[in-house]
């Protein structure tokens, strides 16, 4: 049963060790495997109490080009190796199609509840999104100025008060303060614009020139955030290449991806609703200068009895109110 990928009720090592034994024995069988091979990873009796020690035992999941194999623990984390975890998926997708000298890492399934991706990680399996670092060069396809709210929210956001207000929130959400950059603030200081395209090509260097397709970037040589928003995207998919764009100048590379929507409901919190109060006050304001009640203020010029209310076309005459 071992053989098989059956765990015992108590995994250990040696019965993780004679799984692998058995999957080295031939590759073949790795891709039928993978949820059992995750599943070895997620036991902390299992893969993780020997790897180290028998580093040169393949173990790890990778993508291949003719199925998926294993590699060792050393090959994986080697500095100069071709080993990656798969985050940055728009990048994973161009290096499948056009480079497959770079190796990446299989690290979740549809069968297996939680992804080992900061596992491989935290053992020192390089970032392919950190490791890429900065784009190359940006390309965008019919570019134009972002819509005033998104400035508006970038604005604001690059404001100290605001920024400030920002963290508490995250705190508040009880995001954990290892995910914020250090220099997170002045990294938004940076953005000097905002556009969007129809359509964002970037190039990244790792091990070469890699051009890919993406729904947000930041081109460092001209301080232009820029973000995808062709003619079949919303304002809400918008909103999400936003979100995205602004969570990586503030959270740190290895940042889980939750880290996204606790940014939007933080910036929500913190520039949206005190704006929405702004603005009734601003109201409530206007309304007491002028006499009148703060619910009447938007209700328009008084009108004699029995007229007709403005574009109400199933309106009808009461005589009760005629005035003779």
């Amino acid at each position: 049963m071992v053989r098989a990928g059956v765990l015992p009720a108590e995994p250990n090592g040696e019965a993780s060790q004679e799984f692998f034994a058995w999957l080295n024995q031939n590759e073949d069988q790795v891709e039928d495997h993978i949820p059992e091979i995750l599943r070895h990873f997620l036991h902390t009796r299992s893969v993780t109490t020997w790897w180290i020690s028998r580093s040169g035992v393949p173990c790890i999941p990778i993508e291949g080009v003719n199925g998926h194999k294993l590699v060792s623990y050393s090959e994986a984390t080697r500095s100069s190796g071709r080993v990656f975890v798969n985050d940055f998926p728009e990048l994973a997708t161009a290096i499948r199609q056009d480079y497959r000298k770079i190796k990446l890492t299989v690290d979740s399934h549809e069968a297996v509840s939680t992804p080992i991706t900061e596992l491989l990680k935290d053992a020192g399996v390089r970032s392919l999104r950190r490791s890429c670092g900065d784009p190359k060069q940006v390309i965008p396809t019919r570019a134009r100025p972002a819509d005033a709210w998104v400035g508006d929210i970038v604005s604001d956001l690059k404001s100290p008060m605001t920024a400030r207000a920002l963290k508490k929130q995250l705190i508040k959400l009880e995001l954990p303060q290892k995910y914020l950059r250090n220099h997170w603030q002045s990294r938004l200081q940076e953005i000097t614009d905002v556009k969007t395209a129809d359509e964002l090509s970037v190039r990244y260097r790792i091990d070469r020139l890699i051009q890919t397709l993406v729904s947000s970037v930041f081109d460092p040589t001209t301080g232009i955030l820029w973000l995808r928003y062709g003619s079949d995207h919303s304002r809400d998919q918008l909103k999400d290449a936003l979100f995205s764009a602004l969570a990586d100048r503030i959270f740190t590379d290895d940042a889980p991806l939750y880290c996204i929507p606790a940014l939007q409901h933080a910036i929500t919190i913190e520039i949206d609703e005190p704006e929405t109060r702004r603005t009734t006050n601003a109201k409530q304001t206007s309304a007491a200068e002028n006499g009148s009640s703060p619910g009447s203020a938007d209700l328009g010029p008084s009108k004699e009895p029995g007229a007709a209310p403005d574009a109400h076309h199933d309106w009808s005459p009461d005589p009760s109110k005629e005035v003779p």
